[in-house]
């Protein structure tokens, strides 16, 4: 199991591709909650991070993400907007029996 960032501009790696599709997870979030934990992070990393907390910047990286995971429709993408780890967690697992 992998988790791998989706940056705007970014290409993903190719291994991902390599994956049977019903082994990949898309994870999306409100933008405007995420820009609020961004705004967090930043905060605790002394306010180094540039861009990555502003709300235009995290809405042009969710529509990235959304067009990655319209370009391959067979993935599963999970709304993780305040949802805790342990659900989300629990929703992959059960994803994966059915593949297994």
């Amino acid at each position: 199991m992998a988790n791998v960032p989706i940056v705007a501009g970014m290409e993903l790696p190719s291994e991902l591709f390599k994956l049977s599709p019903k082994r990949v997870f898309g994870l999306i979030t409100d933008p405007r909650h995420l820009a609020v934990l961004r705004r967090v992070r930043h905060g605790y990393l002394g306010g180094t991070t540039g861009e990555y907390a502003d709300p235009d910047f995290v809405g042009r990286e969710l529509r990235y993400a959304r067009r990655i995971f319209s370009r391959h429709p067979e993935w599963t993408v999970i709304n993780v907007t305040n949802r805790p780890i342990e659900e989300i967690a629990a929703k992959i697992r059960k994803a994966m029996e059915v593949v297994t």
